[in-house]
């Protein structure tokens, strides 16, 4: 079995391959690699001779850049800079359009109110950014979203799985779409142990006596108008009562949508080795937008086992 968890004191997720004992429970787990969080870096172009920059992208081997906008006359060239002994020229990076496989430095003239994405090796630069050499009108939004390197050497990993422990899992009923609003609400979920459903809720509880291992959290989005938000969705967690939205988190997932129709979204984020909970504790997952937007979140959920 492949799982994607992360391994402790690594920053990023994490690739586990794991293979179980059934005789002993002893679950031997081979971290095959890891990842840096880089994060993204927006902007805009309102005129010729500006630029957005990604002034961190070092640990980054690829990027995605996107454009999009209200806009004409706009042309574009792609730079990088390795900042090594004081360097300061910025020199030409090709990208690969996505829509065609053409390798470009320069764009050209771009179509009016066009949406392109890019695909670059950035591999030994410090920095990356998106020059406008010629502008008529317009606003010309621009992200800048590397890709994060492999590269982690493999680590091994003793897990002890009790002989009483259950899978668990948290999922939405039915298609598992909540409409995302921007009050913070606790979703209503379903709470499933050995293949066994219970009944929907928005609060759950860890047993007495038993501990629940989270492993996995994840959530998507998919923005149906073309209207920048920000989608984050956590688990909250209380020992000494009822779960509820100001309960503290346990774990978070952060999702930013461009003002891009029908964009989509996906995150599986680092929640440590393990998040514990012990019995008695309150549970469930909160989703909450920054900005209204007539999209969806789709499958908030979370897994692990129950012992």
């Amino acid at each position: 079995m492949v799982l994607r968890i992360p391994a402790r004191n690594v920053a990023g997720d994490q690739i586990m391959e794991s293979v179980t004992n059934a005789n002993t429970n002893e679950e031997q787990v081979v971290r095959l690699g890891g990842t840096f969080a880089v994060p993204a870096t927006t902007g805009t172009i309102t005129a010729s001779a500006q630029s957005v920059t990604a002034t961190s992208v070092i640990h980054a081997g690829n990027l995605m850049a996107m454009v999009y906008g209200t806009h004409a006359g706009i042309n574009l060239s792609f730079e990088g800079l390795m900042s090594a002994g004081g360097n300061t020229i910025w020199v030409p990076i090709p990208g690969i359009r996505v829509d065609n496989s053409k390798p470009e430095t320069t764009t050209g003239v771009l179509t009016a109110n066009s949406a392109q994405v890019w695909q670059f090796d950035v591999s030994g630069f410090d920095q990356f950014r998106v020059r406008s050499t010629a502008y008529t009108s317009g606003t010309l939004n621009v992200l800048i979203d590397p890709m994060v390197a492999w590269g982690e050497p493999s680590v091994s990993a003793n897990i002890m799985n009790p002989p009483t422990a259950q899978l668990f899992s948290l999922t939405p009923a039915n298609a598992g779409i909540a409409t995302a609003t921007t009050t913070e609400a606790l979703a209503s979920l379903v709470p499933t142990t050995d293949l066994g459903s219970g009944g929907a809720s928005t609060t759950h509880l860890v047993p007495l006596g038993k501990t629940l291992r989270i492993l996995g959290f994840q959530s998507s989005f998919r923005g149906v108008a073309a209207t920048a938000t920000v989608a984050i969705i956590q688990i909250k967690a209380n020992k000494s009562g009822t779960v509820v939205t100001a309960s503290p988190p346990a774990a978070q997932i952060q999702l930013t949508v461009p003002a891009v129709a029908n964009s989509h979204q996906f995150a599986s984020p680092n929640v440590g080795q393990f998040i514990e909970l012990p019995g008695g504790t309150s549970f469930g997952i909160t989703t909450v937008l920054t900005i209204a937007n007539a999209g969806s979140l789709t499958w908030p959920s979370m897994y692990g086992i129950l012992y």
